[in-house]
Parts: structure tokens; sequence; C-alpha cells
């Protein structure tokens, strides 16, 4: 059940509550018609008592055997005698002394049995019927509620499944388009409903939700954007004074020179840092490439340490721009961590153009895989400890990657190390 739909559970529910009432009804509706039947026997009895006690004598014998479902019997008063009896009166009595515990509405059996005497005193009029209903009474009762029962079944099915539909429109709507942001970026506002219930409350709570975020993420950036132009300068500055640092006399160079370091590397991590604001915010045009050429060219120009295997040669439209710092960042990793071996390949799998990078190092450990692209995501120092960067690289990467519109994934290189490959 964890697994299905809310829709789907809502109509198992509503046909296993249907299918459960199957069970009970029977019974139920028995008891509702012998209940009107004997409600309506008690009604009828009394007023034919009431009438027998009146005009006993206007009775015919050819009526005596049964009268409107009731059995009737008269006594004589004086003698005790029973004077007249239908003929298929199951329990007989023969004299009136008989019948002297029963007063006035008794059950004997299956058959109630009342009593009166006639005005004229001389004789106990004794009206008796069974109280339990006749198949004949009960199977059309019980006939016509299964008829209404399925037809409101079948309407609540019906409903259910509209209603469902219905309501549930939205929500599709919703998880869809919600599946389609991505964190940070396409935040805009999902389609209000204008109702308030519940799903047009969740998608209002949900456009708060990203219009915080939006100016969370927008305050984010012009942060980052800020801070990295702020801090520029004065490391420029410092880059200079340590330069006239450096050429004065008694001054520990080793020193000198790990600052500049330290100084280097923030400058890099800024640089990063406004590269990926950058890239999310800038549109670039595409433009006709031959992969092959520019792998090839990349490699050469940086003297990048990395075997290129050519299986295809791949004509892409792409920006060159973004190809490059793809590249470049994948490559220089991937010789980062490498023992000896490094490669990148091209090749076509299912019309489906690939690039692959992969090392003999140490590889990614798998429960990293998810994380390796976020910011200032550095794994277990023992594993990196000596290889610098600053944790921006690949977060680079997957930026790049999405605004060209493609696909990244990892896995475990088969000399070892780690693998990435990507979808163009």
């Amino acid at each position: 059940m964890k697994k299905l739909g809310i829709r789907t559970k809502i109509l198992i529910i509503t046909l296993v509550t249907l299918f459960i009432g199957i069970f009970f009804i029977p019974g139920i509706l028995q008891n509702l018609a012998e209940s009107r039947y004997s409600q309506t026997l008690n009604f009828d009895s009394n007023e034919l008592l009431e009438e027998l006690a009146e005009d006993y004598t206007s009775l015919e014998r050819d009526d005596m055997p049964r009268i409107n479902n009731y059995f009737v019997l008269l006594y004589d008063n004086a003698s005790g005698q029973l004077i007249r009896e239908g003929s298929y009166f199951p329990p007989r009595f023969g004299r009136m002394h008989d019948l002297q515990n029963i007063k006035g509405l008794a059950e004997l059996k299956e058959f109630t049995y009342k009593k009166t005497t006639s005005a004229d005193g001389k004789v106990t009029v004794v009206v008796a019927y069974n109280n339990s209903a006749p198949r004949e009474f009960i199977d059309p009762f019980q006939r016509d509620f299964f008829r209404i029962y399925l037809f409101i079944g079948f309407l609540v099915v019906i409903g259910v499944l509209l209603a469902t539909t219905i309501a549930f429109r939205p929500v599709k709507e919703t998880i869809s388009k919600v599946s389609k942001l991505e964190p940070l970026k396409n935040l805009d506002k999902l389609k209000e409903l204008g109702s308030n219930d519940e799903v047009g409350k969740l998608i209002k709570t949900f456009n708060g939700l990203l219009e915080k975020t939006h100016l969370s993420s927008k305050s984010q950036k012009q942060f980052v954007e800020n801070a990295s132009h702020e801090l520029k300068t004065p490391l420029t500055s410092l880059n200079l004074q340590l330069e006239k640092l450096a050429n004065a006399e008694n001054i520990d160079q080793n020193l000198v020179k790990g600052i500049k370091d330290d100084v280097s590397e923030i400058e890099e991590t800024l640089e990063s840092l406004l590269l990926l604001s950058e890239i999310k915010k800038t549109d670039y045009p595409v433009e006709p490439l031959n992969l092959t050429n520019v792998i090839s060219d990349l490699i050469n120009d940086r003297g990048y340490d990395i075997e290129f295997v050519n299986t295809d040669k791949l004509e892409i439209d792409t920006n060159l721009g973004l190809l490059k710092i793809i590249l470049n960042n994948l490559i220089s990793n991937s010789i980062k961590f490498k023992d000896t071996k490094a490669q990148i390949q091209t090749y076509v799998v299912e019309n489906v153009k690939t690039i692959t990078v992969e090392d003999d190092g140490d590889g990614i450990l798998l429960e990293n895989y998810d994380l390796i692209f976020n910011p200032f995501f550095q794994e277990d120092e023992s594993r990196t400890r000596g290889h610098g960067g600053s944790g921006l690289g690949l977060s680079i990467v997957k930026a790049a990657i999405e605004k060209l519109g493609w696909k990244i994934e990892v896995s475990e290189s088969s000399f070892g190390g780690a693998k990435f490959t990507i979808f163009v």
C-alpha cells in the first residue's frame, strides 16, 4: 500500500468497504423486513380484534381459516368451549382455560396471540399471527434493497473516480512542475487554483516557499558576488606588499612563499565563486563544434598528461567556453587524483554522444556520489590530503552541464579510480 498513490488507495478502500457491506446487508435487510412485517401485523391485528369484538357474528365459516394472515378463534364464555377455529391454526386449543395465562399480548413459540371479550360479553375473541415474515415478503424486500445498494455502490465508485481525478489533477500538475525545478534555479511560481481547499492551500504554501527560496538564493548570490569583488582589491594589494616584502633583507622567504600560496588559493576560490555565479545567471550562445578537435587542442595547449581515446569523431552544438570549463575541471581533477593513468574518451552509444573522464586513483566513496557536486564538499581528509583545491571544481562542472542541458554521472572506473560520464 505504501507504493500506491492516494487516488488508488481511496478507490481500494471504497471498493473494500462496499464489498464488506454485501456480507452484512442480507441480515440487516431481513431484520428490517421482519420488523416492518411485525409492525404491520401488530397494527392490523389490533384493528381486526376490535372489529371482531364489535361484531363476531358477521364472520362466515369459509372465511375462518385465515383472514389477512391472521388466525381467529372464538370461545364461548359460558362453556369455555372453542366454537370456531381456523382449519390451519397450528397450536390447537380446545378449551378457553388453555389461554388463561395469555394476558394482552403474549408470545408462544413463533406465534403472537391477542384476545378480547366481545361487546355482548358472550364470546372471547382470539387473534394470532406468525411473527416470522414469509420468504415471499422478505425476498422482494431484499431484492429491491440490493438493487438500490448496487446502484448506489456503482454511483459511489464513479463519484470517487471523478472526484479524485478532478481533485488530484492539480496535484499531478504540481508534482510534474516541482519535479522539473532545480535547486536555486527556475523558481517560477505554480499556477494557483483560486480555491481554498487542501490542494489550493498546498500550492499557495509551496509558492510562498518558492518566493522565500528565490529571495534567499538571490541574496546569497548577491552576497557572494559582492564579497568576491570586495575581497579582490585587498588581495591584489596584499600580493603587491608580499612582492615588496620578498625583496627585503632578513625576511624568511619560505614564510613569504607560504603566505603567497595561501593568497593564491583564496584568489582561486573567489574566482571559482564568481565563475559559478556567472554560469548560473548567464545565457550562453551555442555553435557547431568538432569535439575531437576541441579536446585535442585543449590537451596540447595545457600539456595535460592524459590519454585521449577518440572512438568516434563527434560534431556537437554547444558553447565553447562552457565546454572548456567542463573539460578543464574534469581533466585536471583526474590528473590530480590519478596514480599512473588518466583517460578521456568520446563515443556514441544508442545515438547518445558520450564523454568519459576516468583515472586509477583512490576513487570516490559510494555514499559520496550525490555529494561531490555540492560546493565546498571535500571527502575524508585522509583520502584527499595533499591534493589541494577549493572544492568548487565539480560544482562548476555540474552548473555548466546543466546550463547546456546535458547530464553527468559518477561511477567506479575499470582502472580502479573515479569515472565521470557526460551524456551530451
